[in-house]
């Protein structure tokens, strides 16, 4: 008899070390949970920090460059003397030959860091947004021509996002004005 309550105790002693053995190890797995999400959340803000320089760096000046050769080009007399629809397509051919595609390239490179989730979007997209969006909504054309070619998969994806997010906050923007206006006229009817 001593010796099955011996046994009982020693089994009760063993299941509570167990209990807490699990939970000790449960607090060490959640640490380490923490410490990994927090070494991707560095990991995500050092990506995009590059993203960011190489944007600030090539793409940009890129596209600064492609502008000026593009306006001098469209600037020249003989664009005065050709008909609408020959403009056009002269307008879409000067666009490639001065470096559009180049920068579609280079925008679909940085695009894939957004898609796959390898910087935080949330640093990439203030500084980032309405240079990509504007470029691409200004070489439409170039655009969709290029994309009958190769799919353009993530600056169009990103793209796509990005003009439904300016939208969003321009609808935002709005109802905060309104809001605004709404809560003055009904301070002012008050008084």
């Amino acid at each position: 008899m001593l010796i099955k309550e011996i046994f009982g105790l020693l089994s009760s002693i063993a299941t509570v070390l167990g209990i807490i053995a699990i939970y000790f190890t449960i607090l060490q797995f959640r640490e380490e949970q923490k410490k990994e999400k927090n070494t991707l959340n560095f990991n995500k803000s050092e990506k995009s920090i590059e993203v960011l320089s190489i944007f600030a760096n090539d793409i940009i000046p890129e596209i600064e460059n492609f502008w000026d050769k593009y306006n001098e080009e469209i600037n020249k007399p003989v664009f005065k003397t050709l008909e609408k629809e020959k403009v056009e397509l002269l307008k879409s051919i000067i666009k490639k030959e001065c470096g559009c595609i180049k920068i579609f390239n280079n925008l679909e490179h940085t695009c894939l860091y957004i898609e796959a989730d390898l910087v935080n979007s949330k640093i990439v997209y203030d500084p980032l947004n309405t240079l990509l969006c504007n470029f691409v909504k200004e070489n439409e054309g170039v655009f969709k021509d290029i994309c009958k070619v190769a799919p353009y998969k993530n600056l169009t994806s990103v793209y796509n996002k990005w003009t439904d997010q300016q939208k969003l906050n321009e609808i935002n923007d709005q109802k905060r004005k309104l809001t605004k206006q709404e809560e003055e006229i009904t301070n002012r009817n008050k008084k």
